[in-house]
C-alpha cells in the first residue's frame, strides 16, 4: 500500500469554432492518491488505486478576437473535491523511481448549471512524468 499527498496543477485550452475566441484554464489540486504498488522484482512497480483532491486555485485566461461569449467561469463554478483511478508503472533506480501515471477523474468539474453549458461533462483526465525519492529505503 503506497499513500501519497500532491501538489497537482492541471490545466487545458479550449478554443471555440473557429478559434475566435479561447479560455485556458490552469486548476491546482492538494491531490491524495492510495495506491497498491505491485513489485515486478526489484525494478519496477505497478501502481493502480484510487485518489480524491481539493482545488486550491483556478486561474482562468480568456482571449477573443470579437467581443466575448463565453460564460467567464470562476472558482466558484468548479467543484472543490474530485476523485478518480489511478494506473502506472515505476522503475526503480536505487532509491529513485521514475514512472508514467495516468489519472481518470470519476466527477463532473462544473459545479453550477452556468458552467455545466460550457464545461458540459469535462472531467479531469490527466497522464503525468514523475521522478520520486524514497527517503527511508
Amino acid at each position: 500500500m503506497q499513500l501519497e499527498l500532491l501538489y497537482t496543477t492541471k490545466g487545458t485550452k479550449a478554443d471555440s469554432e473557429g478559434s475566435l475566441q479561447s479560455a485556458k484554464y490552469n486548476l491546482s489540486y492538494l491531490e491524495l492518491p492510495v495506491l497498491a504498488a505491485i513489485k515486478l522484482g526489484g525494478a519496477g512497480e505497478v501502481h493502480l488505486g484510487a485518489y480524491a483532491s481539493y482545488l486550491l486555485n483556478a486561474k482562468i485566461a480568456y482571449s477573443s478576437v470579437l467581443p466575448t461569449i463565453f460564460y467567464k467561469i470562476t472558482d466558484d463554478d468548479l467543484k472543490s473535491f474530485d476523485y478518480g483511478l489511478i494506473a502506472g508503472l515505476g522503475i526503480n533506480v536505487g532509491k529513485a523511481q521514475v514512472g508514467v501515471r495516468y489519472n481518470f477523474g470519476l466527477s463532473k468539474i462544473a459545479n453550477t448549471n452556468s458552467a455545466e453549458l460550457v464545461l458540459g461533462n469535462s472531467r479531469i483526465i490527466s497522464a503525468s512524468l514523475y521522478i520520486s525519492i524514497n527517503l527511508f529505503r
